[in-house]
């Protein structure tokens, strides 16, 4: 059986070249907006696939994107071969993105139309958002007002 060990969103992951490890950085785990709807300009979505050695390559791989129960979008026909490993990852980047309402972002990855994975981000407003001096020196200090 196909299953996910990892599954986030993030602003950006990277697949060194020569080692052909994975690196990520800031991973998402909320999202906090002054008003709605609002924009996220990049993300990334990694998943490390595991199989079982007798498991076949999956086919209908998808990833679906809803805030609350909208859909966003979907990342359709993603081709996962496994070579002969029992490890494979996707790495799908999302060039903008509009977010219409507070609630759940939910990321959901599915193979043959069954849920495999799901990641979910919380999405709340802003009462009023925090301003910040940062001074010559590198030390940020809070503006109260």
């Amino acid at each position: 059986m196909i299953t996910s060990k990892i599954f986030f969103f993030s602003e950006g992951v990277v697949r060194d070249a020569i080692s052909n490890t994975i690196s990520a950085y800031n991973i998402i785990e909320e999202y906090h907006s002054p008003g709605f709807p609002f924009f996220i300009q990049k993300c990334f979505i990694f998943c490390l696939l595991h199989r079982d050695s007798e498991d076949p390559n999956p086919e209908n791989v998808q990833i679906i994107l809803k805030n609350n129960d909208t859909l966003l979008h979907t990342i359709s026909n993603i081709k996962v071969d496994f070579s002969g490993s029992k490890r494979n990852r996707i790495v799908a980047y999302i060039d903008g993105m509009v977010i219409p309402q507070p609630g759940t972002l939910n990321a959901i990855l599915q193979i043959n139309e069954k849920n495999i994975a799901e990641y979910k981000i919380d999405v709340s407003p802003i009462v009023k958002p925090k301003n910040h001096i940062i001074e010559a020196n590198g030390s940020g200090k809070e503006n109260k007002d």
